[in-house]
Protein backbone atom coordinates (compact mmCIF):
# COMPACT_ATOMS: atom_id res chain seq x y z
CA UNK A 1 0.00 0.00 0.00
CA UNK A 2 1.42 3.34 -1.08
CA UNK A 3 1.17 6.28 1.32
CA UNK A 4 0.28 9.55 -0.37
CA UNK A 5 2.80 12.31 0.40
CA UNK A 6 1.69 15.86 1.13
CA UNK A 7 3.10 18.27 -1.44
CA UNK A 8 5.82 20.51 -0.06
CA UNK A 9 4.30 23.51 -1.84
CA UNK A 10 1.38 23.49 0.58
CA UNK A 11 3.36 23.04 3.77
CA UNK A 12 2.63 25.11 6.92
CA UNK A 13 6.32 26.03 7.08
CA UNK A 14 6.27 27.75 3.69
CA UNK A 15 3.04 29.53 4.62
CA UNK A 16 4.60 30.76 7.85
CA UNK A 17 7.69 32.00 5.95
CA UNK A 18 5.43 33.80 3.50
CA UNK A 19 3.58 35.49 6.37
CA UNK A 20 6.90 36.77 7.74
CA UNK A 21 7.81 38.10 4.30
CA UNK A 22 4.49 39.94 4.03
CA UNK A 23 5.00 41.49 7.46
CA UNK A 24 8.53 42.54 6.50
CA UNK A 25 7.24 44.24 3.34
CA UNK A 26 4.53 46.06 5.31
CA UNK A 27 7.11 47.19 7.85
CA UNK A 28 9.24 48.60 5.02
CA UNK A 29 6.19 50.53 3.76
CA UNK A 30 5.70 51.98 7.24
CA UNK A 31 9.38 52.98 7.27
CA UNK A 32 8.85 54.89 4.02
CA UNK A 33 5.90 56.68 5.63
CA UNK A 34 8.01 57.53 8.70
CA UNK A 35 10.84 58.91 6.55
CA UNK A 36 8.32 61.12 4.77
CA UNK A 37 6.89 62.47 8.03
CA UNK A 38 10.43 63.12 9.30
CA UNK A 39 11.31 65.07 6.15
CA UNK A 40 8.17 67.17 6.52
CA UNK A 41 8.96 68.02 10.13
CA UNK A 42 12.58 68.82 9.27
CA UNK A 43 11.50 71.14 6.45
CA UNK A 44 9.07 72.90 8.80
CA UNK A 45 11.64 73.33 11.56
CA UNK A 46 14.52 74.55 9.37
CA UNK A 47 12.66 77.06 7.21
CA UNK A 48 13.86 80.23 8.93
CA UNK A 49 12.64 78.88 12.23
CA UNK A 50 9.02 79.03 11.08
CA UNK A 51 6.50 76.22 11.35
CA UNK A 52 5.23 76.05 7.78
CA UNK A 53 2.63 73.67 6.41
CA UNK A 54 3.06 71.20 3.59
CA UNK A 55 3.48 72.90 0.20
CA UNK A 56 1.59 71.49 -2.77
CA UNK A 57 4.35 72.76 -5.06
CA UNK A 58 6.84 70.15 -3.89
CA UNK A 59 6.90 67.52 -6.63
CA UNK A 60 8.50 64.86 -4.42
CA UNK A 61 5.72 65.10 -1.85
CA UNK A 62 3.08 65.31 -4.57
CA UNK A 63 4.30 62.09 -6.18
CA UNK A 64 4.30 60.28 -2.84
CA UNK A 65 0.73 61.38 -2.05
CA UNK A 66 -0.39 60.20 -5.49
CA UNK A 67 1.24 56.80 -4.94
CA UNK A 68 -0.40 56.42 -1.51
CA UNK A 69 -3.80 57.45 -2.84
CA UNK A 70 -3.81 55.19 -5.93
CA UNK A 71 -1.10 52.52 -5.60
CA UNK A 72 -2.62 50.19 -8.21
CA UNK A 73 -2.84 52.86 -10.94
CA UNK A 74 0.26 51.64 -12.80
CA UNK A 75 -0.29 47.94 -12.19
CA UNK A 76 -1.13 45.76 -15.20
CA UNK A 77 -3.21 42.58 -15.25
CA UNK A 78 0.06 40.67 -15.50
CA UNK A 79 1.35 42.39 -12.35
CA UNK A 80 -1.77 41.48 -10.42
CA UNK A 81 -1.86 37.99 -11.93
CA UNK A 82 -4.42 35.72 -10.21
CA UNK A 83 -5.05 38.09 -7.28
CA UNK A 84 -8.47 39.64 -6.81
CA UNK A 85 -8.38 43.40 -7.56
CA UNK A 86 -11.07 44.22 -4.98
CA UNK A 87 -9.12 42.38 -2.29
CA UNK A 88 -5.92 44.27 -3.14
CA UNK A 89 -7.79 47.58 -3.22
CA UNK A 90 -9.20 46.82 0.23
CA UNK A 91 -5.73 46.10 1.64
CA UNK A 92 -4.28 49.32 0.22
CA UNK A 93 -7.29 51.27 1.48
CA UNK A 94 -6.40 50.23 5.03
CA UNK A 95 -2.77 51.22 4.44
CA UNK A 96 -3.92 54.55 3.03
CA UNK A 97 -6.04 55.14 6.11
CA UNK A 98 -3.02 54.51 8.33
CA UNK A 99 -1.01 56.99 6.26
CA UNK A 100 -3.71 59.67 6.48
CA UNK A 101 -4.16 59.09 10.20
CA UNK A 102 -0.44 59.63 10.78
CA UNK A 103 -0.18 62.51 8.32
CA UNK A 104 -2.85 64.41 10.25
CA UNK A 105 -0.30 64.60 13.10
CA UNK A 106 2.43 66.23 10.99
CA UNK A 107 1.24 69.75 11.77
CA UNK A 108 1.40 69.07 15.50
CA UNK A 109 4.28 70.89 17.13
CA UNK A 110 6.18 70.44 20.35
CA UNK A 111 4.12 73.22 21.91
CA UNK A 112 1.19 70.83 22.41
CA UNK A 113 0.70 70.43 26.12
CA UNK A 114 -3.05 70.13 26.81
CA UNK A 115 -5.84 68.31 24.94
CA UNK A 116 -9.52 68.61 25.88
CA UNK A 117 -11.89 65.65 25.95
CA UNK A 118 -15.33 64.84 27.38
CA UNK A 119 -15.73 63.23 30.79
CA UNK A 120 -13.09 61.66 32.97
CA UNK A 121 -10.30 59.12 32.54
CA UNK A 122 -11.66 55.98 30.91
CA UNK A 123 -14.48 57.62 28.94
CA UNK A 124 -14.81 56.88 25.24
CA UNK A 125 -13.67 60.44 24.49
CA UNK A 126 -10.59 59.79 26.62
CA UNK A 127 -10.05 56.59 24.65
CA UNK A 128 -10.33 58.60 21.40
CA UNK A 129 -7.80 61.15 22.65
CA UNK A 130 -5.34 58.38 23.55
CA UNK A 131 -5.81 56.84 20.10
CA UNK A 132 -5.32 60.05 18.14
CA UNK A 133 -2.43 61.40 20.22
CA UNK A 134 -0.81 58.00 20.80
CA UNK A 135 2.57 59.31 19.62
CA UNK A 136 2.49 62.20 22.09
CA UNK A 137 0.85 60.84 25.24
CA UNK A 138 4.13 61.10 27.15
CA UNK A 139 4.43 64.85 26.47
CA UNK A 140 0.82 66.09 26.67
CA UNK A 141 -1.82 66.23 29.36
CA UNK A 142 -5.37 65.13 28.61
CA UNK A 143 -7.89 67.40 30.35
CA UNK A 144 -11.44 66.14 31.01
CA UNK A 145 -14.37 68.54 30.53
CA UNK A 146 -17.99 68.36 31.59
CA UNK A 147 -19.68 69.42 28.34
CA UNK A 148 -19.24 69.89 24.60
CA UNK A 149 -19.27 73.66 24.98
CA UNK A 150 -16.54 73.47 27.65
CA UNK A 151 -14.30 71.55 25.22
CA UNK A 152 -14.82 74.12 22.46
CA UNK A 153 -14.32 77.11 24.77
CA UNK A 154 -11.09 75.60 26.07
CA UNK A 155 -9.74 75.36 22.50
CA UNK A 156 -11.00 78.82 21.55
CA UNK A 157 -9.25 80.40 24.54
CA UNK A 158 -6.03 78.49 23.91
CA UNK A 159 -6.19 76.62 27.22
CA UNK A 160 -6.02 73.41 25.18
CA UNK A 161 -4.36 73.25 21.76
CA UNK A 162 -6.71 70.52 20.55
CA UNK A 163 -10.12 69.19 21.52
CA UNK A 164 -11.76 65.80 20.95
CA UNK A 165 -15.50 66.13 20.23
CA UNK A 166 -17.89 63.17 19.74
CA UNK A 167 -20.16 63.99 16.83
CA UNK A 168 -22.18 60.92 15.83
CA UNK A 169 -22.72 57.24 16.52
CA UNK A 170 -23.68 54.39 14.22
CA UNK A 171 -26.55 53.42 16.54
CA UNK A 172 -27.90 56.66 18.02
CA UNK A 173 -27.04 58.96 15.11
CA UNK A 174 -25.85 62.56 15.25
CA UNK A 175 -25.17 64.31 18.54
CA UNK A 176 -27.21 67.44 17.94
CA UNK A 177 -25.85 69.35 20.91
CA UNK A 178 -22.32 68.98 19.56
CA UNK A 179 -23.35 70.35 16.16
CA UNK A 180 -25.12 73.29 17.80
CA UNK A 181 -21.95 74.10 19.76
CA UNK A 182 -19.86 73.97 16.58
CA UNK A 183 -22.26 76.36 14.88
CA UNK A 184 -21.61 78.99 17.55
CA UNK A 185 -17.84 78.42 17.70
CA UNK A 186 -14.74 79.73 15.96
CA UNK A 187 -12.78 76.44 16.04
CA UNK A 188 -11.88 74.36 12.99
CA UNK A 189 -12.19 70.63 12.40
CA UNK A 190 -8.72 69.34 11.49
CA UNK A 191 -9.23 65.55 11.65
CA UNK A 192 -11.75 62.80 12.23
CA UNK A 193 -11.47 59.37 13.79
CA UNK A 194 -13.74 56.50 14.73
CA UNK A 195 -13.65 54.53 17.98
CA UNK A 196 -15.33 51.18 18.57
CA UNK A 197 -17.91 51.41 21.36
CA UNK A 198 -18.57 48.23 23.33
CA UNK A 199 -21.03 48.90 26.15
CA UNK A 200 -21.38 46.65 29.19
CA UNK A 201 -23.57 46.74 32.28
CA UNK A 202 -21.18 47.08 35.24
CA UNK A 203 -21.61 47.05 39.00
CA UNK A 204 -20.18 45.90 42.30
CA UNK A 205 -18.72 42.43 42.68
CA UNK A 206 -21.79 41.13 44.53
CA UNK A 207 -24.31 42.92 42.31
CA UNK A 208 -27.17 40.93 40.79
CA UNK A 209 -28.95 42.14 37.69
CA UNK A 210 -32.28 40.98 39.14
CA UNK A 211 -31.94 43.59 41.88
CA UNK A 212 -31.20 46.57 39.66
CA UNK A 213 -32.86 49.83 40.78
CA UNK A 214 -30.81 52.48 38.95
CA UNK A 215 -28.71 52.56 35.77
CA UNK A 216 -26.39 55.52 35.14
CA UNK A 217 -24.70 56.53 31.88
CA UNK A 218 -24.28 59.25 29.29
CA UNK A 219 -27.53 59.97 27.36
CA UNK A 220 -25.97 58.75 24.10
CA UNK A 221 -24.94 55.45 25.69
CA UNK A 222 -28.42 55.02 27.15
CA UNK A 223 -29.90 55.52 23.68
CA UNK A 224 -27.45 53.04 22.18
CA UNK A 225 -28.54 50.42 24.74
CA UNK A 226 -32.28 51.17 24.69
CA UNK A 227 -33.34 47.61 23.79
CA UNK A 228 -31.47 46.16 26.76
CA UNK A 229 -32.69 48.85 29.16
CA UNK A 230 -36.31 48.12 28.26
CA UNK A 231 -35.80 44.60 29.59
CA UNK A 232 -34.89 45.93 33.05
CA UNK A 233 -38.21 46.27 34.82
CA UNK A 234 -38.74 48.83 37.60
CA UNK A 235 -35.33 50.41 37.10
CA UNK A 236 -34.65 54.15 36.99
CA UNK A 237 -32.50 55.41 34.11
CA UNK A 238 -30.25 58.30 35.14
CA UNK A 239 -28.25 60.34 32.57
CA UNK A 240 -24.86 61.74 33.62
CA UNK A 241 -22.04 63.67 31.89
CA UNK A 242 -20.09 60.63 30.60
CA UNK A 243 -19.90 56.84 30.79
CA UNK A 244 -16.76 57.13 32.91
CA UNK A 245 -18.53 59.49 35.32
CA UNK A 246 -21.35 56.94 35.64
CA UNK A 247 -18.89 54.19 36.54
CA UNK A 248 -17.07 56.48 38.96
CA UNK A 249 -20.33 57.29 40.77
CA UNK A 250 -21.39 53.65 41.03
CA UNK A 251 -18.03 52.80 42.59
CA UNK A 252 -18.36 55.68 45.08
CA UNK A 253 -21.97 54.80 46.05
CA UNK A 254 -20.98 51.20 46.83
CA UNK A 255 -24.62 50.13 46.34
CA UNK A 256 -25.21 46.71 44.68
CA UNK A 257 -28.55 47.90 43.25
CA UNK A 258 -26.96 50.75 41.28
CA UNK A 259 -25.33 49.97 37.91
CA UNK A 260 -23.63 51.84 35.10
CA UNK A 261 -23.31 51.36 31.36
CA UNK A 262 -19.80 51.87 30.01
CA UNK A 263 -16.71 50.05 28.80
CA UNK A 264 -15.03 47.14 30.56
CA UNK A 265 -11.59 48.75 30.90
CA UNK A 266 -13.03 51.74 32.79
CA UNK A 267 -15.01 49.41 35.06
CA UNK A 268 -11.79 47.60 35.99
CA UNK A 269 -10.11 50.95 36.58
CA UNK A 270 -12.66 51.77 39.29
CA UNK A 271 -12.85 48.27 40.74
CA UNK A 272 -16.20 47.27 39.23
CA UNK A 273 -17.19 44.05 37.50
CA UNK A 274 -18.92 43.43 34.18
CA UNK A 275 -22.36 42.08 35.04
CA UNK A 276 -23.48 41.70 31.42
CA UNK A 277 -21.33 42.37 28.37
CA UNK A 278 -22.39 43.58 24.90
CA UNK A 279 -25.62 45.39 25.80
CA UNK A 280 -25.59 47.76 22.79
CA UNK A 281 -28.42 47.57 20.27
CA UNK A 282 -25.83 47.23 17.49
CA UNK A 283 -22.78 44.99 17.84
CA UNK A 284 -20.95 47.09 15.20
CA UNK A 285 -21.13 50.27 17.23
CA UNK A 286 -18.75 53.16 16.45
CA UNK A 287 -18.56 56.77 17.54
CA UNK A 288 -17.11 59.36 15.18
CA UNK A 289 -15.03 62.14 16.70
CA UNK A 290 -13.80 65.48 15.39
CA UNK A 291 -10.38 66.82 16.34
CA UNK A 292 -10.69 70.58 16.86
CA UNK A 293 -8.09 73.33 16.69
CA UNK A 294 -8.00 77.12 16.60
CA UNK A 295 -6.48 77.08 13.11
CA UNK A 296 -7.33 75.16 9.96
CA UNK A 297 -4.58 72.98 8.47
CA UNK A 298 -4.26 72.60 4.67
CA UNK A 299 -4.91 69.16 3.22
CA UNK A 300 -2.83 68.16 0.15
CA UNK A 301 -4.80 67.82 -3.07
CA UNK A 302 -3.51 64.31 -3.70
CA UNK A 303 -5.18 62.64 -0.74
CA UNK A 304 -8.94 62.22 -0.13
CA UNK A 305 -10.35 65.18 1.79
CA UNK A 306 -13.65 65.84 3.45
CA UNK A 307 -15.20 69.22 4.21
CA UNK A 308 -17.89 69.89 6.79
CA UNK A 309 -19.92 73.01 6.20
CA UNK A 310 -23.17 74.53 7.39
CA UNK A 311 -25.59 76.76 5.56
CA UNK A 312 -28.99 78.22 6.33
CA UNK A 313 -31.99 78.65 4.08
CA UNK A 314 -35.24 80.51 4.49
CA UNK A 315 -38.66 78.94 4.17
CA UNK A 316 -38.79 79.30 0.38
CA UNK A 317 -39.90 76.10 -1.34
CA UNK A 318 -37.15 73.97 -2.87
CA UNK A 319 -34.24 75.90 -1.31
CA UNK A 320 -32.50 72.77 -0.02
CA UNK A 321 -33.04 70.91 -3.29
CA UNK A 322 -31.44 73.79 -5.20
CA UNK A 323 -28.38 73.51 -2.93
CA UNK A 324 -28.08 69.74 -3.28
CA UNK A 325 -28.33 69.94 -7.07
CA UNK A 326 -25.14 72.03 -7.03
CA UNK A 327 -23.19 69.16 -5.45
CA UNK A 328 -24.70 66.69 -7.90
CA UNK A 329 -23.90 68.79 -10.98
CA UNK A 330 -20.31 69.28 -9.81
CA UNK A 331 -20.01 65.52 -9.10
CA UNK A 332 -19.19 66.00 -5.43
CA UNK A 333 -19.98 63.11 -3.12
CA UNK A 334 -21.97 63.75 0.04
CA UNK A 335 -21.70 61.50 3.10
CA UNK A 336 -23.86 63.41 5.58
CA UNK A 337 -26.83 65.77 5.56
CA UNK A 338 -28.29 66.89 8.88
CA UNK A 339 -30.91 69.56 9.50
CA UNK A 340 -31.31 71.60 12.67
CA UNK A 341 -33.60 74.49 13.59
CA UNK A 342 -31.77 77.80 13.77
CA UNK A 343 -30.94 79.03 17.27
CA UNK A 344 -31.18 82.63 16.08
CA UNK A 345 -34.05 82.84 13.57
CA UNK A 346 -37.22 80.76 13.72
CA UNK A 347 -37.68 81.17 9.96
CA UNK A 348 -34.29 79.64 9.19
CA UNK A 349 -33.29 76.00 8.81
CA UNK A 350 -29.64 75.02 9.37
CA UNK A 351 -28.07 72.21 7.33
CA UNK A 352 -24.83 70.41 8.17
CA UNK A 353 -23.17 68.72 5.18
CA UNK A 354 -20.11 66.49 4.81
CA UNK A 355 -18.84 66.57 1.22
CA UNK A 356 -15.87 64.88 -0.43
CA UNK A 357 -13.91 67.93 -1.53
CA UNK A 358 -10.86 69.96 -0.58
CA UNK A 359 -11.60 73.61 0.26
CA UNK A 360 -8.44 74.61 -1.62
CA UNK A 361 -9.66 73.13 -4.92
CA UNK A 362 -11.09 75.33 -7.71
CA UNK A 363 -14.26 73.25 -7.63
CA UNK A 364 -14.98 74.37 -4.08
CA UNK A 365 -14.86 77.98 -5.24
CA UNK A 366 -17.65 77.05 -7.66
CA UNK A 367 -19.61 75.49 -4.80
CA UNK A 368 -19.45 78.69 -2.77
CA UNK A 369 -20.35 80.83 -5.76
CA UNK A 370 -23.47 78.81 -6.61
CA UNK A 371 -24.59 78.26 -3.02
CA UNK A 372 -24.65 82.00 -2.37
CA UNK A 373 -27.62 82.21 -4.74
CA UNK A 374 -29.78 80.09 -2.45
CA UNK A 375 -28.47 80.35 1.13
CA UNK A 376 -28.71 83.10 3.73
CA UNK A 377 -25.49 82.16 5.55
CA UNK A 378 -22.67 79.66 5.01
CA UNK A 379 -19.72 78.60 7.17
CA UNK A 380 -16.92 76.06 6.65
CA UNK A 381 -16.38 74.13 9.88
CA UNK A 382 -13.27 72.38 8.61
CA UNK A 383 -11.46 70.46 5.88
CA UNK A 384 -9.52 67.33 6.89
CA UNK A 385 -8.14 64.01 5.59
CA UNK A 386 -10.94 61.55 4.93
CA UNK A 387 -10.64 58.50 7.12
CA UNK A 388 -12.14 55.59 5.20
CA UNK A 389 -13.14 53.16 7.95
CA UNK A 390 -16.09 54.97 9.54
Amino acid sequence: MTTKKIAKSGSPTRLSENTRMLISVLQERMNIYDEFYASLRLAKDTDNGEKNSYSNDDEKYSALFSEVNNPLANMTEEDISNLDYAMLDGIFSLLREDFLFSFSHVEMTDEIDHVAYLGTEGSYSHKAALKYFSARTDTIELIGHLSFSDIIKSVEKGNCIYGILPIENTTSGSINEAFDCLHRSTVSIVAELAVSVQHSLVGLEDANIENVKEVLSHPQALTQCSDFLQSLENSQIIPVSSTAEAIKRVAALNDPTVFAIGNESTARLYGLNVIQAHVSNNTENYTRFFVLSQKQRPVPYEIPAKTTLIFSTGEQAGALLDCLIIFKELNIGMSKLESRPSQYDKDEEIFYVDVDINVRSPKFSQVKKHLKKYVKTMKVLGCYPKILRL
